[in-house]
Formats: C-alpha cells, sequence, structure tokens
C-alpha cells in the first residue's frame, strides 16, 4: 500500500502541476500557469453547469419530478467523465513515459496499474462533480434536505465515475493489445476515438435539436422531462439511480457493485498483460527515421518549408492525443452544417433568406473549426527535440509558414465538402458561395497565425506526457478564448448590419481582412521576437 500510494503521489504531482509550486532554489522561476489555467476552466465550467443546472432542475421541479434533478446530473456527468476519459486513458495506461522507469523497479505490475487507474478516477471525480454538484444542490433546494437522500448522493458520487473509467481502460486495453501488431497503430488509434466522438456529438446535437422543436406547453418541463428519459437510457447507471430514490434499494447495492467490482478485477486481469502491450505500442512520438537537415537536403534548399510540414505532419498524426485534440472541431464543423440544414424547417429559406442562412452557416463552421488550433502548441509540441528545429538552416519565418499551413491543410477538406454540402442543398447564389469561400480561406489561417504568436508567449518545452503539452497549457485556453472573441467581432456586426447595405458576408470578410492584418502583423513582428529568444 505505501508503494501504491507513493505512485500515486507523484501521478497527482505531475498531474495537477503541483510541482510548479515547490520552494526551492531550481523552481523558483517556474511558471505556476498550468495549475492556475486548470482552476480557471474548471470554475468556469462549473459556472455553466450551474446555469443550465438550474434550468433542468426548474423543469423537473415544475414537472413534479424532483428525482429527475439527480437523475440528469449523474447521466451528464456519466457522459462527461466517459468524454474526457476516453481521449486520455490510453495514452496514460499504455503511453507512458515512465514505463522503462516504473518495471525496472522492484514494483508489482498490478500496484503500477493501480495507481494510473487511481490517479486517473480522481481526476474523474472532478469531471463527474462538475455538473452532480450543482444537481445535489438544486434538489435540496427545491425538494428540501433529507438525511436518506444525502446519503444516496454519496453513494451515486463515490461510484458514479467508477464505470465509465473501467470502460475507457477497458476499451484502451483492448485498443492497445490490437494496434501494438499494426503498423498503423497511431491512425487506427486516431480514427477510432474520431468516431467515438462523432458519434456521441451527433446523437446529442439531435437530441437536443428535437426537444427544441418539440412545442410543448411548457419548454423547460419538456426538455428536462425528454433530457432526463434519453439519460436513463443512453447511461444506465441513471435508471438505477431512479430505481433507488424511488425506494428499491436492491438498484443502489447494484449501482455500488457495477463500479466496484469492475475495477478491482481489470487491475487484477490487466497488471498480467500490462507490460506486454506498453512494450510493444509504447512508441507514439518517436520518429527515428525523420531528420529534419537530411529532409531539407533532399529539397536541394529550394523549399525547406516542405521539409518543415513533412515534419509538422509526422508529429501531428503520429501523437493521437494531440491529433484528436484539434481534428475534432473541423469535423464537427461539417456535423453543424449538415445538422443546422435539416433543423430550419421548409419555409427557412423564404423567412431568413438564403444569404442570411449561408451566413449562419459559416460562421458556424468557422466557430467549430478555430474551436482549438494546432499552432496555439505546435511549438510545445517540439518538447525536448526543440533544439533540432532550433539549429536547423531554415528561418523563423520558414517555421511560422509551415505550422500555420498545417493548420490550414486540416481544415480544407472540411471547408471544401462545407461549400459544396451548403451551394447543393441551399441552391445558394454564385456572390453568396464566393463568400462562403473566401471568409474561410481569410479567417482560418489568421486565428491560427494568433494561436502560434500565443504559443510564442507561452510554451513548455520540459512535458513528459504529450497530454500535459496539448491539454494542461495556458496557450490552449487564451488560444480558445480568444479566438471565440474574434468569432464574436464577426458575428455581432454580421448581424446588426448585414442585410440593409451590403451582403452579409461583405461585412463579416471586411472585418476577417483586418483581423487578419493584425494577427500576421503580431505574429511575424512580436512573435518572431520571442520565438528565436526561447532557450534551447
Amino acid at each position: 500500500m505505501k508503494l501504491l500510494f507513493k505512485l500515486l503521489k507523484v501521478d497527482l504531482i505531475n498531474s495537477l502541476s503541483f510541482s510548479q509550486f515547490k520552494t526551492t532554489k531550481k523552481y523558483k522561476g517556474k511558471s505556476k500557469s498550468p495549475l492556475i489555467t486548470s482552476l480557471i476552466t474548471m470554475l468556469i465550467s462549473f459556472g455553466i453547469y450551474f446555469v443550465y443546472m438550474y434550468l433542468f432542475a426548474q423543469g423537473a421541479h415544475q414537472a413534479g419530478d424532483d428525482n429527475l434533478i439527480l437523475i440528469i446530473g449523474i447521466g451528464l456527468g456519466g457522459l462527461m467523465t466517459l468524454l474526457m476519459t476516453f481521449g486520455k486513458a490510453h495514452s496514460i495506461l499504455f503511453r507512458g513515459k515512465d514505463f522503462e522507469f516504473l518495471t525496472s523497479m522492484p514494483i508489482p505490475t498490478s500496484t503500477i496499474v493501480a495507481s494510473k487507474i487511481i490517479s486517473l478516477l480522481i481526476l474523474n471525480y472532478l469531471y463527474f462533480a462538475m455538473p452532480f454538484l450543482p444537481a445535489v444542490i438544486y434538489y435540496f433546494v427545491f425538494a428540501g434536505f433529507t438525511f436518506k437522500v444525502f446519503l444516496f448522493t454519496l453513494v451515486f458520487f463515490l461510484f458514479g465515475p467508477l464505470v465509465p473509467t473501467i470502460l475507457c481502460t477497458i476499451l484502451s486495453f483492448f485498443m492497445g493489445a490490437l494496434l501494438s501488431k499494426s503498423k498503423f497503430k497511431n491512425i487506427l488509434s486516431i480514427i477510432s476515438m474520431i468516431i467515438v466522438f462523432v458519434a456521441i456529438f451527433f446523437v446529442t446535437f439531435n437530441f437536443e435539436m428535437s426537444i427544441a422543436n418539440d412545442g410543448g406547453t411548457n419548454p423547460f418541463i419538456e426538455i428536462s422531462k425528454g433530457f432526463g428519459g434519453f439519460l436513463k437510457k443512453a447511461y444506465f447507471l441513471s435508471d438505477f439511480a431512479d430505481r433507488a430514490l424511488n425506494g428499491n434499494l436492491l438498484f443502489l447495492l447494484l449501482y455500488a457493485l457495477v463500479g466496484a467490482l469492475p475495477l478491482v478485477l481489470f487491475v487484477y486481469i490487466i497488471g498480467k498483460f500490462f507490460v506486454r502491450i506498453n512494450s510493444n505500442g509504447n512508441s507514439t512520438y518517436k520518429n527515428k527515421n525523420f531528420k529534419l537537415e537530411s529532409e531539407i537536403k533532399k529539397t536541394r534548399g529550394s523549399k525547406p518549408i516542405l521539409a518543415l510540414l513533412k515534419k509538422e505532419a509526422k508529429t501531428f498524426f503520429g501523437t493521437p492525443t494531440y491529433c484528436i485534440n484539434v481534428i475534432i472541431g473541423p469535423i464537427l464543423s461539417c456535423i453543424m452544417i449538415v445538422v443546422l440544414s435539416f433543423s430550419f424547417n421548409s419555409s427557412g429559406a423564404d423567412t431568413l433568406g438564403r444569404s442570411i442562412i449561408a451566413t449562419i452557416l459559416c460562421i458556424a463552421s468557422m466557430f467549430a473549426m478555430t474551436m482549438i488550433t494546432s499552432t496555439s502548441t505546435s511549438i510545445s509540441m517540439e518538447g525536448k527535440k526543440f533544439w533540432i528545429l532550433k539549429t536547423a538552416p531554415v528561418s523563423t519565418k520558414q517555421v511560422f509558414i509551415a505550422k500555420i499551413l498545417m493548420y490550414f491543410l486540416l481544415c480544407l477538406p472540411m471547408m471544401i465538402f462545407n461549400a459544396i454540402f451548403v451551394f447543393v442543398y441551399w441552391h445558394c447564389s454564385i456572390i453568396d458561395m464566393i463568400f462562403f469561400i473566401i471568409l474561410p480561406l481569410i479567417h482560418i489561417p489568421s486565428v491560427g497565425a494568433f494561436g502560434l504568436w500565443i504559443n510564442t508567449c507561452k510554451y513548455r518545452l520540459d512535458w513528459v506526457n504529450p497530454v500535459q503539452a496539448v491539454k494542461q497549457g495556458t496557450e490552449t485556453l487564451l488560444s480558445m478564448l480568444l479566438s471565440f472573441l474574434f468569432d464574436a467581432i464577426l458575428i455581432v456586426p454580421t448581424i446588426a448590419f448585414g442585410g440593409i447595405f451590403f451582403h452579409p458576408l461583405f461585412i463579416t470578410t471586411v472585418l476577417a481582412i483586418l483581423i487578419a492584418v493584425f494577427n500576421f502583423s503580431i505574429l511575424f513582428m512580436n512573435g518572431k521576437k520571442r520565438y528565436e529568444r526561447i532557450e534551447i
């Protein structure tokens, strides 16, 4: 048990960036931003969930079913945990950089596995608590406090995150076992995770659109009842909790056993195969055959950007966490275009006008594409190999162009699909389509340039796991928030003045050009100096 607690302590210190607060001289100058960023993000998330859960709680209370408040909290907590864990479980369990060090020590593999799963589970309690804690508070506000329900909520919270964690780790186990034998293990891993994310988003988005258009007498009641019924089917523990709250204590016991027993069995079984899977599959971020200088020589010095672009592609597709974090946005933009088009009623084109619809769809697609950019963490992803890039015979400008071009090429296929779909489905005019095509061509590289500038200001090269560089840095949050600001700058004037004097997308395009001038100027002037000052 002492070894387990020591391993847990190390894992949590690294995961939560507590090492940044050490008081020794060695760590005195370290940035505290990763932990501060995580705390700010959690507070913002709690605030959002408090607002949404109030709407659900009000509807459930008006419907006369206060238990539905807890059911929605458990269901949202479970789905939130499942969504957040699926992208991380594989890298934490089977792609950890500390594998060789831990296995060389006299520590049982079952203890190593248990420490990694429990540390992942502790983080998952935070994800589960974000919707569940507001649900508990609103339940006691609307239904009143009872000691019995308080004990029930403790059981719901303690065992609620276990099932999503185990499901994701089991999927990670089989994924690692299958992909370790495959030449294209990274590509297959990326495709499988994309399918899961897209399926969850598509089902959830369609459900929300259907209940929003249900036309019930009280929208709060209809949405709460519909969403609660959906969660009972989508997450079976919600149904167990509902039956337990209605007096069937057998389902309370089942709720606890379904989470606890698989956890113990999984740690025991996977301990026997942990070393084998990691030995075969722990090579995600290693490009042994790639040498930047030799690639540049192949281009005979005329096109070093191609060599840099090839290096960016190898890093991007060779790191599933990095790839998934970025590629989901462009993929969701296509889904949003299709779902929003089908959601407009048949008279939508006559009521709103095709130009307004094209404007809404264009801005919605760009909003999804620019949520997270690859450039906002592309310098951080160089890691300890950053010295290779700094000492290579390439200019800073060429490095910047290659990183922005990589992000643009990732979005380009989705941009083409969105334009073709809108043109064919809505029979838009040529002018509409010209603006629909030109605007993303300006705005996408512009946001990518700004994300790269942020990464020159805030970067992290001392990461051990790619998750630390991709998901636990200030640069990711800043890039996301400021990209939302740019989208708001485009949306508000377009809605206010678009279509009165000019084509709706004309004002948006002019604003996008001004934003692009600002973003590229700040990157190639201030960002260039910051990049060149980064120490190797």
